[in-house]
């Protein structure tokens, strides 16, 4: 059985410049005490946390201690440090790296890393965040216009139509029928695939946010591969 081929095309985003984010760290040192460095709140701007670094000697008693990362959209994390017995002796270097950037739950908002009292005898610990600042309207400002794309589908026999590809961009796009009603969300680096259950003369990519991690490829390489057909593929290919 031959497939009829709707549409099938390159997006081309467009060299989009790069959001220039304001890195940022926090650090603390203790002897015996708490420390709570925080990348503090800014007003309209939203926090990310990279990673995290917790060091130090021992105290008189062994014990476990909680730290918690709070601030961040979906809820505080909870990391346990092993603290030795002896204050000449180190712990266990506690070295987080988050492979997205995780953000606060909101702008105006501060990231915080509690950590509790190495304990009595404790002569040295030490914290540092680490992180950026992003603001909200240069996110906005920095999003590409709305690209339509042909799509001429059929739905006269029940049989839905497909668009799929994919997403070579740090952009998610919102797919849109005619009329801006939302089919899916191409998510930023990854393919995707929406049935079409309706008739269709021209589909609508809509950005939507942009992923905040630092690119490997340059901005006038960022596109969107995208196809439209009768069948649905086993396979996305991808863009190379």
């Amino acid at each position: 059985m031959i497939f009829k081929l709707y549409q099938a095309s390159e997006l081309v985003v467009g060299a989009v410049a790069a959001i220039a984010n304001a890195i940022i760290t926090a650090s603390a040192v203790a002897a015996a005490a708490p420390m709570a460095p925080l990348l503090p709140a800014v007003a309209g701007q939203t926090n990310f946390i990279t990673g995290f670094q917790i060091t130090g000697g021992g105290a008189t008693a062994a014990s476990v201690i909680v730290v918690t990362l709070t601030g961040l959209v979906g809820g505080t994390r909870t990391y346990d440090i092993a603290v030795p017995a002896g204050a000449a002796l180190g712990i266990t270097p506690l070295v987080v790296e988050f492979s997205e950037p995780i953000p606060a739950t909101g702008p105006n908002v501060a990231i915080t890393l509690n950590v509790p009292s190495f304990g009595a005898g404790n002569t040295n610990a030490a914290a540092t965040l680490e992180g950026f600042l992003q603001g909200i309207a240069a996110v906005a400002a920095n999003l590409p216009p709305d690209k339509q794309v042909e799509s001429r589908t059929r739905y006269d026999s029940g049989k839905p139509s497909f668009i799929y590809g994919w997403n070579h961009s740090p952009f998610a796009f919102e797919i849109q029928e005619e009329g801006a009603n939302p089919l899916t969300i191409a998510q930023p680096f990854a393919p995707y695939i929406q049935p079409i259950n309706t008739r269709t003369e021209k589909l609508i990519f809509h950005a939507v946010a942009q992923q905040l991690i630092n690119l490997p490829i340059a901005a006038a390489q960022y596109a969107v591969y995208w196809t439209v057909s009768e069948f649905k593929p086993e396979l996305i290919p991808g863009p190379w």
